[in-house]
């Protein structure tokens, strides 16, 4: 088997995102009602290797947030695709600030963990009325970019020359917090009937009023 180096992640994707008996689903398209959403869409494998981290000093690397066996969504344009010369299988090599969430079974059923700067958020549906009490039929609705947080990373670690540590900037303040985020930016995906999305902290324009 192929032994990843630096910050790499040896992925098997899965041959067919359909959803999961947990309620898991990365459909093609993604609507909110009659509404379409055009933004990315997220893929979802299992790792088979971890690189050890990227070195940072001569004794000290950043550490990995996945191992082996971890299942986990990731964007794709970060990975490298080849071929298994023995298995034949199609597996991709990928940076590790290209995955998104790591895809967990629990008994209540799938939960998705946001990984380092990821906020999960659940969007919110789009309104049936305008602010003036008239009626929005299905085809005048449009897509929004509003939400609430509802889990995020801890943070990608970055290195503290001075302290010789890693510190993360932490998210958890966010996690139940109504925010507004770039239009068009996002990994949209369905838990059960809640329709979420994945985005990059940074791209996070601001708080709603409660």
């Amino acid at each position: 088997m192929y032994k990843p180096l630096h910050d790499y992640v040896l992925i098997r994707q899965d041959e067919a995102e359909t959803r999961t008996e947990g309620g898991l689903w990365l459909p093609e398209c993604h609507w909110l009602g009659d509404v379409q959403i055009k933004a990315e869409r997220p893929y979802q494998g299992i790792v088979l290797a971890a690189g050890p981290g990227r070195a940072v000093t001569a004794d000290l690397r950043r550490p990995m947030a996945v191992a082996a066996g971890d299942r986990v969504l990731f964007h794709r344009l970060h990975g490298t695709p080849f071929r298994h010369k023995e298995t034949k299988e199609d597996l991709l090599l990928v940076l590790e600030s290209g995955l998104l969430a790591k895809v967990i079974e629990a008994d209540e059923g799938i939960k998705v963990q946001a990984l380092g700067d990821q906020i999960l958020i659940r969007v919110d549906d789009a309104p049936d009325t305008t602010e003036g009490g008239l009626v929005v039929t299905d085809a005048a609705k449009k897509a929004v970019w509003t939400g609430e947080v509802i889990a995020a990373g801890q943070g990608a670690p970055i290195y503290h020359k001075r302290s010789m540590s890693f510190v993360r900037e932490n998210h958890a303040p966010l996690v139940g917090k109504r925010v507004r985020w770039e239009e068009g930016i996002g990994y949209y995906l369905q838990l059960g009937d809640q329709h979420c999305v994945l985005v990059d902290a940074k791209e996070l324009l601001c708080e709603l009023a409660a």
